[in-house]
């Protein structure tokens, strides 16, 4: 599969338009930031993650910022939110992506209200729902919701949709408030980033014997319950 390095084509200032091709998976940090010139640019549906400041001050970005729109996409993946206070963000249909820190820089928390996905959802990057006011979170057809990508939302329940298949459990060590999770797919994986993982209050896990979710108990001790 083709593969971009980080920074690949930072400062470029010539660059106007790029055709990346299917089967790139990562777009990575800084790809096209400072392209002060690119206007066009695609995103092959087999990608999953784009890092942070990949279009960082690029034109399409500036374009962006000199709307009046609140939400930057490119194709069908939200690439940047403005920090403006949004009541209510309505992500529109046919998104499939949410990138790394789509709100990517230092906000109040609870600047974002709470967040309405589309069923079209798959991939969830770090940080992409970064401290949004979201008590009642639908994930939808979620397929990946990397480590932090639910980083210090509100809501007290989680339900993790059967389409899931990787879960990151810094998204429970990050959300004080969080008191039950649901895992709805046996064999969703759920990956423990850190050896010495523990969330910072007792969270109920709810989910199958047999499941990944009776070995995240096993794995992590007393502070997790299977019920």
């Amino acid at each position: 599969n083709p593969v971009l390095e980080e920074s690949i084509f930072n400062g470029c200032s010539a660059l106007t338009h790029i055709k990346l091709p299917e089967g790139l998976t990562v777009i990575p940090q800084e790809a096209f930031s400072r392209c002060y010139s690119l206007t066009n640019v695609n995103i092959p549906s087999t990608v999953s993650i784009i890092r942070r400041w990949a279009f960082d001050r690029s034109k399409i970005e500036k374009d962006f910022e000199a709307s009046s729109e609140n939400c930057l996409y490119i194709d069908n993946w939200l690439i940047s939110v403005k920090e403006v206070q949004i009541d209510v963000l309505d992500i529109k249909e046919g998104t499939v992506g949410i990138a790394e820190y789509a709100p990517h820089f230092p906000r109040d928390r609870g600047k974002i209200g709470p967040v309405h996905l589309p069923a079209s959802i798959k991939y969830l990057n770090n940080y992409s729902l970064n401290s949004s006011a979201e008590f009642n979170l639908d994930l939808k057809n979620v397929e990946y919701i990397e480590h932090r990508a639910l980083y210090c939302i509100r809501s007290k329940i989680i339900h993790v949709p059967a389409s899931c298949r990787f879960f990151g459990t810094e998204n429970i060590k990050d959300n004080r408030r969080l008191e039950d999770i649901y895992f709805h797919n046996p064999e969703t994986v759920i990956d423990v980033k850190d050896s010495r993982f523990r969330s910072s209050s007792s969270v109920r896990v709810h989910g199958d014997k047999d499941s990944t979710a009776q070995e995240l108990c096993e794995k992590c001790g007393e502070l997790y319950q299977l019920t």
